[in-house]
């Protein structure tokens, strides 16, 4: 067995906040792709197929793409069955931060729009079922990497990301405590936790 050599630990300064650990995975670099992305679906869906919604497009730049990720991550812990919810008055959900960060009229646009991969350069054999997202998965899978150096005592897991909506990769596993979700098997580090590398378990096709 060769010998570890290597010196466990950030690679970067450490933050001072926990908003600084998220830009950490959630760069300038990520967020400027995603805008480009998001912006040029846009113009493809309201130019060239015709979709009508009820808020119209109204453009989006990076700070609207940090406040639209950060909203998510804060209605990800207060669900509700429509997001309108979180600006009404009179729902018990209702959140009066939640349209002072950013109006629903701007907010759903951008959440209809958001998109990660030009779909039309998607072949029609394509066989990666995860091509949509594949770029930010590859991304934050690299930020993983190249954060931190990781120890030599690692642990290969699986874990489920709970979720029952519509999605062709969606498991049923009935012995966890959530039993619908999307598998992921992870490398982590046995003393610390962290997730050194990861990957999304989409069905038969899929290689650990």
């Amino acid at each position: 067995m060769h010998p570890f050599m290597a010196v466990p630990g950030l690679t970067v300064p450490v933050p001072l906040t926990a908003l600084g650990f998220i830009q950490l995975f959630l760069t300038r670099e990520l967020l400027e792709y995603l805008v480009a992305e998001t912006a040029d679906y846009a113009r493809y869906c309201c130019d060239e197929l015709r979709t009508t919604l009820s808020y119209r497009w109204r453009g989006c730049n990076l700070t609207d793409m940090a406040l639209f990720w950060g909203l998510h991550i804060l209605l990800g812990m207060m669900p509700a069955a429509d997001v309108r919810q979180y600006s009404r008055q009179n729902f018990f959900l209702s959140m009066p931060n939640v349209p002072g960060v950013m109006p629903c009229n701007s907010f759903l646009p951008l959440d209809r729009y958001f998109n990660t991969f030009n779909r039309r350069a998607i072949a029609l054999n394509n066989p990666d079922r995860l091509i949509l997202v594949r770029p930010v998965l590859e991304y934050i899978r690299e930020r993983c990497q190249i954060l931190v150096v990781s120890g030599n005592n690692l642990s290969l897991d699986e874990g489920m990301m709970p979720y029952k909506g519509r999605l062709s990769i969606k498991v049923y596993n009935p012995k966890k405590p959530k039993k619908y979700g999307v598998k992921l098997f992870f490398i982590t580090e046995s003393n610390t936790g962290y997730v050194v590398d990861f990957s999304v378990y989409y069905g038969v096709f899929s290689t650990l």
